[in-house]
Parts: C-alpha cells; structure tokens; sequence
C-alpha cells in the first residue's frame, strides 16, 4: 500500500512547474506580494488556459479588497463606540 505522505511529496516535487505555468503579470505580482497562499496560486495555475488563469486572479484579488475593506470599515465602527 503507497502511503499517503508520498502524495504530498510527488505534489511538492511538481510545483516549481506548475508555478512557471503562470502568466507573467501573476508571477510579478506575487513577486511584489509574497502573501498570495501558495494553494491559491497552485490553484489557479492548474487552469488550462491564460486568459482563465488571469480571470481566476483577478476574482481572488478582489476578494481580498474586498475583506479588507469590510475589516478596516468593522474596526472603525469599533473604534467610535
């Protein structure tokens, strides 16, 4: 029986490819926010497509303004009271 660590490990050895098969602007991107999780970004590079890829970003990143937006907007309502 195949342990299930060697999974992890096979999908470890892979990443550096599938990180290289992300569109330039992510990959500078990620470069200029380190904080982009990894399985977000493993994620979205398993995408067939560029343009998919690109889109797929794009939702996570306003999604992420999102959040922060409503968090800085909870904090000032706490910081008033």
């Amino acid at each position: 029986m195949i342990s299930p660590r060697f999974f992890d490990i096979v999908s470890r050895t892979n990443q550096p490819e599938i990180f290289n098969r992300l569109p330039k602007e992510i990959r500078d991107e990620c470069r200029q926010d380190p904080t982009i999780p990894q399985r977000t970004l493993i994620e979205i590079a398993r995408k067939k497509q560029e343009r998919i890829m690109l889109t797929e970003f794009k939702k996570y990143r306003d999604q992420q303004v999102k959040a922060a937006a409503k968090e800085t907007a909870d904090f000032l309502q706490q910081s008033i009271r």
